[in-house]
């Protein structure tokens, strides 16, 4: 086995925070649990935040992350907005969310009155779907009802309406305006007014947007997701620029997390492995999931979902080639809430064949660990999944969230 210095897996340093005495230790201070590109953890205040990087008060003194090695600075919990009963929300292209009062449309831009983040002006070419839920509806039951009917993609949006026995129809056309409770939709070459509280479901037509061009993703404590391509720090307040949207802000205390999106890395779960083997006990096999856990669920660690990740059973193991071309391997490993509390099995990661991290002993109930794996001149990786000392896979959903390979 190498040394302890090949591959370290990282505890969270939480304790003992300084009390920072610099100029800003007079405006509201927010606890950040920060986690850089490549894995590495620290836990500070927030005292600075601008187009160089950030700088946090620590309990070993001041650190500075530079902007391109920052992954993610977490000050709060937030809510599943998809998951509340009853709510407008907006979906934004790339994984934004916004849920508001005054939900309007005019000359391709979009208006929404929300809680925190005040009004929110976008172009219509960011937003992906507008669902108009009732009173017994969620956003997620909405979405995954639209993608049963398959509707055809294309230059083409979509107005779904509901009849009186909850039957939907699904109409294709052209979205001109929402205002006044109502809806104007082109089709059949002439232009429609539908009483909004019929509509359900407003699926616009994929075309060019800047929300490609994000270098980040906001999250409000109430759970608004909105994209940005720069941030700053002004005292207690973050100001967010971002192209098709209204400049806007928000204070320190009600920021949930703030994540980045540097083009230094590539999701495991957007490759193709070179080799799968996976084989279960009794001859039940779960199959490996991209983007879900092997229960077929949400990735969900330590009570966070996930949108990114591999979801894993005992026994499985994935190969996939990376010819040397990364330096770093991360992850944050542990039994999903798909196990229910029950779940023991063994993590390794392997390169060219040798371990690369000791054995991670994974158990129900306990919390995510993080993994973080140097990758000089690794020409294929293996992520391992086995089962645990009680020899059974029994609960063994093993999840890597957001499992990623980091570039020089």
């Amino acid at each position: 086995m190498p040394a302890i210095t090949t591959c370290l897996l990282l505890a969270p340093v939480w304790a003992g925070l300084a009390v920072g005495t610099d100029a800003s230790a007079a405006a509201p201070t927010a606890v950040a649990e920060v986690t850089t590109m490549d894995g590495r953890e620290l836990r500070g205040r927030l005292v600075s935040l601008d187009a160089s990087g950030a700088a946090f008060a620590t309990s070993a003194g001041r650190q500075s992350v530079g902007v391109r090695d920052l992954w993610r600075i977490r000050l709060g919990t937030h809510p599943d907005l998809s998951g509340r009963h009853g709510v407008k929300m907006v979906s934004l292209v790339g994984g934004g969310m916004l849920s508001g009062q005054g939900l309007s449309v005019e000359g391709r831009k979009l208006t929404l009155r929300t809680g925190l983040l005040g009004q929110v002006r976008l172009d219509l070419s960011l937003v992906g779907a507008i669902y108009l839920c009732g009173g017994r509806d969620r956003p997620a039951g909405l979405r995954r009802r639209t993608e049963q009917l398959k509707l055809p993609g294309g230059a083409r949006d979509w107005l779904i309406a509901e009849d009186e026995k909850g039957r939907w129809h699904p109409v294709a056309g052209v979205l001109k305006s929402i205002a006044d409770g109502s809806v104007t939709f082109r089709f059949a070459e002439q232009d429609r007014f539908i009483d909004l509280g019929s509509v359900r479901v407003i699926r616009l037509a994929r075309v060019d947007h800047a929300a490609d061009r994000a270098k980040g993703f906001v999250v409000a404590r109430d759970g608004s997701i909105v994209p940005f391509e720069s941030v700053r720090l002004e005292g207690s307040r973050l100001r967010f620029e971002s192209a098709g949207i209204s400049p806007f802000g928000l204070d320190l205390a009600d920021a949930a997390e703030l994540r980045f999106r540097w083009p230094r890395f590539v999701y495991l779960s957007d490759l193709q492995p070179l080799r799968v083997e996976q084989a279960g006990m009794f001859e039940v096999v779960f199959p490996y999931r991209r983007d879900a856990s092997s229960a077929g669920g949400p990735i969900r660690l330590g009570g966070v979902a996930y949108a990114k990740g591999l979801g894993l059973h005992s026994r499985c193991a994935l190969t996939y080639e990376l010819d040397g071309r990364y330096r770093t391997f991360a992850a944050l490993a542990g039994i999903d809430a798909a196990g229910d509390g029950r779940g023991n099995a063994v993590l390794k990661v392997l390169g060219d064949g040798k371990e690369l991290v000791r054995p991670i002993h994974l158990v129900g109930g306990s919390a995510p660990v993080p993994v973080r794996c140097p990758l000089g001149g690794v020409k294929r990786l293996t992520v391992l999944v086995d089962f645990g000392p009680d020899g059974t896979d029994v609960g063994d959903h093993v999840s890597l969230a957001e499992a990623r390979l980091v570039r020089p």
